[in-house]
């Protein structure tokens, strides 16, 4: 084997920076079998370096791809090739410290950030390990091994099945999803619950040893909510602790083999995912827990991914348990981590991952309220109806997180409303404040009528995100704004009639200043109609020259403008129908209908003095194409 190592050494030496290697495989017989190989590899040190570890599994490697294993092997070599996936398994796992490394990467921009050459020879091994792991499935498939033995190595694999991870190359993630989709789809293919029982193996046999150390107080053992908790201390100093979080400082890839296990439940495993509540809980509240905001984003993401199964079979496990308590109050310290104290792409990061979170967890505690049929009036001595306390507990949770979540933060981070003697708005975090407004729809929605008790807020906070002057500078700003609008206006549209003129003003002026921006880049965005809104794809086309790709979001912008007016537009119409089958008449006051004689509400009118003050808003409140579409 002397002569094979040294084309496994020269393979090593030729490795590049980013840990891709080539092996010739001309200079190696055919003929080997798989027990001399074994008996190569079983006489090195069970503990070698890194080096050692990548010359072995690149020979490995070379004697697999050189080899024409016959279709039968002899029991010796079968027997050598599942001692060679042992060994590969228990040597292909990451090692080092990737924890700062693995926090990076997961703040990183880009879809795989670019690693340090320190980890050279760790993605090394990485990509040889789980390549090696490939070929010998082909031979002695891992779908065969015994229980035990099948979740060492079924775990190994997985720790390589997320992009993003500083010991994970672009190979070594292909090779272990295919390993593992085949495994999966033979598991399937036989009885769901065999997968079922390996899932179950490695979160007990895996994950909940490596957790179990870290403190987690508000659930009991059973996954349950403790009610009587154990008062902790003040200053806890076992989070400096490295003993204390092994799946932090030792075995961080735990947390890729925990995500793993989690994506492979659906809406059928049902009883298995919520007989497993007690190993999955005590993870993910870890997670959430812990001080690095990196790790906190990590179980955001994995909760919402673990309550999705659970929500769309309709599951009432967190009312049993009464864990969506101690979910909601694990996740609303994470919404605080805004600017200044936390930088701006740090809480980016976070939170497009905890408002999810919190919206999962409210959605599947309280189901959708059901259309409440026309009550039929109490007589006097007729007793109230008792109400069931789930759709107000819902509606707490709700009101909650859009005051005290969505809008808190958002009013901290920027400042829509005009600072002293200016009219400009200031928001210094664009991103940052884009983020928090695309919230809005989602929890709008789930208000649902309940969204007029928050006009007051709402109607302004949006109005001058769209009328911001410099909008146009960041237009996903302006982008979730309409949005918001929109949604505002589909959920609140028996009120909203009274915030029309708040409504339009900024609608307005976010179209002049779009209509302005166009006109810079050499568009003119007034005229016969044809160019700002038969979507954004014909516009763009035509300014493709002047403005670029900046011109399309321009024109798009213009497009969700005319649909938000037009949705406007139906929301007073109605209003006005509603009120004179009422007998009423509607009136544009904020002050009630009571005792007030104002006119009728005529929308042709009003949108039609708009467009005498200024002509370019034709387009958008006469010329509006979405108007026919009613």
């Amino acid at each position: 084997m002397y002569q094979y190592r040294a084309v496994a050494s020269k393979s090593l030496k030729e490795v590049d920076d980013g840990a891709k290697y080539h092996i010739d495989t001309s200079q190696i017989k055919s003929d080997i079998r798989l027990r001399d190989l074994w008996a190569e590899i079983s006489a090195s040190p069970p503990s070698g370096t890194t080096i050692k570890q990548c010359e072995d599994l690149l020979l490995v490697e070379a004697v697999l791809r050189a080899t024409k294993q016959s279709g039968a092997l002899q029991r010796e070599d079968l027997e050598a090739a599942r001692f060679l996936i042992f060994w590969t398994a228990n040597a292909v796992l990451p090692t080092e410290d990737f924890t700062s490394s693995w926090e990076n990467a997961q703040l990183a921009d880009d879809t795989k950030p670019s690693q340090p050459k320190t980890y050279k020879l760790s993605r090394l091994r990485s990509s040889v390990g789980v390549s090696v792991l490939a070929l010998l499935n082909s031979i002695s498939p891992i779908s065969n091994l015994e229980c035990d033995d099948g979740i060492d190595v079924i775990t190994s694999i997985a720790a390589f099945t997320c992009r993003l991870d500083p010991w994970t190359t672009e190979q070594a993630f292909d090779d272990a999803s295919t390993i593992l989709q085949n495994y999966e789809s033979f598991l399937r293919s036989n009885r769901r619950e065999e997968l079922t029982a390996v899932l179950e193996n490695i979160l007990r046999k895996k994950v909940k040893p490596l957790f179990s150390k870290t403190k987690t107080p508000a659930v009991t053992a059973a996954g349950r909510k403790n009610v009587h908790p154990i008062p902790q201390p003040r200053f806890d100093p076992s989070i400096f602790d490295p003993e204390s979080k092994p799946w932090k400082f030792r075995y961080v890839y735990i947390i890729t083999v925990l995500s793993w296990v989690i994506e492979r439940y659906s809406p059928s495993d049902k009883l298995s995912l919520e007989s497993q509540f007690p190993l999955l809980v005590p993870a993910i509240l870890s997670l959430i827990d812990d001080e690095n905001l990196s790790f906190k984003a990590k179980g955001c993401e994995l909760l919402l991914k673990f309550l999705a199964p659970l929500e769309e079979s309709n599951s009432d496990v967190l009312q049993r348990t009464n864990l969506d308590s101690v979910f909601q109050e694990a996740l609303y310290p994470c919404l605080l981590s805004i600017p200044t104290i936390t930088p701006e792409a740090e809480s980016i990061h976070l939170l497009q991952y905890a408002y999810p979170a919190l919206f999962a967890v409210i959605r599947t505690r309280f189901s959708s309220p059901k259309v409440p049929s026309a009550p039929t009036p109490l007589r006097p001595s007729q007793t109230k109806v008792k109400h069931d306390p789930d759709p107000q507990k819902r509606l707490e949770s709700l009101t909650r997180l859009l005051r005290h979540g969505i809008l808190h933060s958002y009013h901290h981070t920027s400042n829509p409303r005009p600072i002293e003697n200016t009219s400009i708005s200031s928001y210094p975090y664009p991103r940052l404040s884009a983020l928090l407004l695309s919230q809005l729809p989602p929890a709008l929605s789930e208000l649902g009528i309940h969204t007029t008790k928050h006009l007051q807020d709402l109607v302004p906070t949006i109005s001058a995100a769209l009328s911001n002057p410099f909008g146009t500078a960041f237009p996903p700003l302006l982008a979730a704004a309409a949005e918001a609008a929109r949604t505002l206006v589909l959920n609140a549209w028996p009120r909203v009639w009274r915030w029309r003129a708040e409504l339009l003003g900024g609608l307005c002026a976010c179209w002049l200043h779009i209509a302005d921006d166009l006109v810079d880049i050499g568009i003119c965005a007034s005229g016969d109609g044809d160019g700002g809104g038969g979507g954004g794809g014909g516009g763009g086309g035509g300014g493709g020259g002047g403005g670029g790709g900046q011109t399309v979001v321009l024109l798009q912008l213009q497009c969700a403008l005319k649909v938000v007016v037009a949705v406007l537009r139906i929301a007073i119409e109605e209003n006005v129908v509603v009120a004179a089958e009422e007998g009423g008449n509607g009136t544009g006051g904020r002050d009630g209908d009571q005792g007030r004689e104002e006119e009728i509400i005529d929308v042709d009118r009003e949108f039609g003095k708009l467009v005498q003050g200024e002509d370019r808003l034709r387009e958008l409140l006469i010329g509006n194409e979405y108007f026919d579409a009613q």
